[in-house]
């Protein structure tokens, strides 16, 4: 497969901010009370922004064939990794991209692991218990986030410690 994991680049915030577009597109079905199209015909998320302004924080691109697929936003807690963000984009989606990406980025950040995902957004709540499962070393736990239990919250360690 030739899909690629990379760290964007400072000069490469707009290509990302552009990405997230599309990701707030499509997120927008679940939580639509939320997210909704300011009055430039964008959606303004500027948490991306902080991916480049703080070291515990990774924004990464993921790239098949030459083409642009997606971005992921991790951070680094202190006692755990969060997957703040990921997306494929749709042309991608079933192909293997997604789990080559969710794999390599899991790998870049050994420890404790946390991704959350909405109980409404089937996709993501079949694509993440599988992953996990056949990925931690330590299995995996899921609870609801609360206090709106709007979430799955999925847990688990892909190191020994």
């Amino acid at each position: 497969m030739s899909t690629q994991v990379r760290i964007a680049k400072d000069s490469e915030q707009d290509l990302v901010h552009q990405l997230d577009q599309f990701y707030l597109y499509e997120f927008s079905r679940y939580i639509p009370d939320y997210l909704k199209v300011a009055a430039d015909g964008l959606f303004h998320d500027g948490d991306y922004l902080t991916f480049w302004e703080d070291s515990n924080k990774y924004p990464y691109l993921v790239e098949h064939k030459s083409e642009y697929a997606g971005f992921a936003l991790v951070e680094d807690l202190g006692s755990h990794f969060l997957m703040n963000q990921f997306f494929v984009m749709l042309k991608f989606q079933g192909s293997g991209v997604a789990r080559f990406a969710a794999l390599d980025i899991f790998n870049r950040h050994r420890g404790h692991w946390q991704v959350e995902s909405l109980l409404s957004n089937r996709k993501s709540e079949g694509f993440w218990p599988k992953i996990i499962n056949a990925y931690a070393t330590s299995g995996m736990q899921t609870s609801l986030q609360e206090p709106n239990r709007t979430h799955h919250v999925y847990a688990f360690s892909n190191s020994d410690s």
